[in-house]
């Protein structure tokens, strides 16, 4: 059942261990998700359990009913008009998690494409990545159109089976002839952290994609637990943090390219054939990942809108555009490196950071936050961590992508 997560084999980990080190960045990537505040009878906060906190108040309602009608009261206390912030902080949510997948889906058409052209350019013809994106753009809205979650669980079985086989092929490669350990740098400059922030957030979380798995479940019990099935996604995901992003650094240094993929030799049969199971494995994702975007916009907004004869019509229309604007993107902005870490630090950096430490200031406004408030103490952190960490990898990400791709006026 976990497989439905989709693990995000990310390729610029071993990058990112080079932007902050080999020390610190083993430690950072699992701390990232797993750094804590412990006390008598808290077994600790992380951002792993600052995102369950998310998806169980979400579960049992508290965030549409409870958390709302507490946020009105404390706001209305504090700062102003209670009622505009509650539609203002449920309106915030809907649009992040939008932007977030939609942007999750850009990201992805960007790197089939350059994984195409890096195999169209040695066994067919010099084309332009842009070209490349164009082309998928029909293949994905058929994919698109599938409109049954269910119906998409066996494109993730299949995605995910294609990124593990790819993955240890490329292990192949990272533990052949590893260099001596002492020329890494255990720490890099803070102002290559940033855009490292952004990237693991990206790859941590899936926050819609899991949202609307429990949603779907028989059982939405078990997808939270000591063993439930987001615990044992977040197992597979921090391990392979570990592995792939360390002894990609260690393998290649201060060279590690922006993908790993782009390190290994392309000499060889068994690169290409990565490249290839990795294009495809991220072709048979990106539905899943935009079906996030559609069941919120269409659920909520539109469907109650539109008469019973126009509803399948505007759906799909609606899928459509969405793919196009995807690809549009992707055309204007050709780096998925920098795409996914400005999805990850303006839309993560408040949905898995911020978000859940206001909702969880609200629900215990009344017990008085635990022993000497620790509960606050830690929202706070948390909400502190997604400002310092969202504010600067937004920041960053977008100056980097404008002096790379500047808007031509005319």
């Amino acid at each position: 059942m976990w497989n439905t997560r989709r693990i995000r084999l990310d390729q610029k980990l071993p990058f990112h261990h080079r932007l902050l080190g080999g020390v610190q960045n083993s430690f950072g990537s699992p701390l990232a998700n797993e750094a804590r505040l412990s006390s008598k009878k808290d077994n600790g906060m992380s951002l792993h359990q600052c995102f369950k906190m998310w998806v169980w108040y979400w579960l049992l309602g508290h965030a549409i009913c409870f958390s709302k009608f507490r946020l009105v009261s404390w706001s209305y206390m504090h700062f102003c008009p209670g009622l505009l912030c509650a539609i203002c902080h449920a309106y915030s949510v809907d649009v992040l998690l939008c932007v977030y997948h939609f942007g999750v889906d850009c990201v992805y058409v960007v790197f089939i494409a350059k994984s195409l052209k890096h195999l169209g350019d040695m066994y067919l013809w010099v084309w332009d990545e842009r070209l490349y994106m164009a082309l998928i753009a029909s293949p994905l809205i058929l994919t698109f159109l599938i409109r049954d979650l269910k119906s998409l669980v066996p494109f993730a079985i299949i995605s995910n089976f294609l990124l593990i086989t790819g993955y240890f092929v490329i292990l192949n490669y990272l533990f052949r002839d590893l260099p001596e350990f002492e020329h890494l740098h255990a720490i890099q400059p803070l102002r290559n952290f940033p855009i490292f922030f952004g990237t693991v957030l990206f790859s941590i979380e899936s926050v819609g994609v899991i949202l609307s798995l429990g949603r779907s479940m028989r059982n939405p019990k078990n997808l939270m637990g000591t063993w439930g099935v987001l615990n044992q996604g977040m197992i597979v995901v921090i391990s392979f943090y570990a592995i792939f992003g360390f002894f990609g650094y260690w393998r290649y240094g201060e060279n590690t390219s922006n993908s790993i993929l782009q390190n290994i030799p392309q000499n060889d049969f068994f690169p290409k054939f990565a490249t290839g199971m990795f294009a495809l494995a991220i072709f048979f994702s990106y539905a899943l990942q935009g079906y996030v975007t559609v069941d919120i916009i269409w659920r909520n907004y539109l469907e109650p809108e539109l008469e019973d004869r126009y509803l399948q019509t505007v759906e799909f229309l609606l899928r459509i555009a969405l793919v196009i604007a995807s690809v549009l993107v992707a055309i204007q902005y050709p780096d998925f490196g920098l795409l996914l870490s400005f999805v990850g630090s303006f839309c993560l950096a408040q949905l898995g950071l911020i978000l859940p430490g206001v909702v969880d200031i609200c629900l215990r406004y009344e017990e008085d936050y635990g022993p000497g408030r620790i509960f606050l103490i830690r929202s706070m952190l948390f909400i502190c961590m997604g400002l310092a960490g969202g504010v600067a990898g937004t920041v960053v990400t977008l100056q980097t992508l404008y002096a790379r791709y500047p808007v031509v006026k005319r």
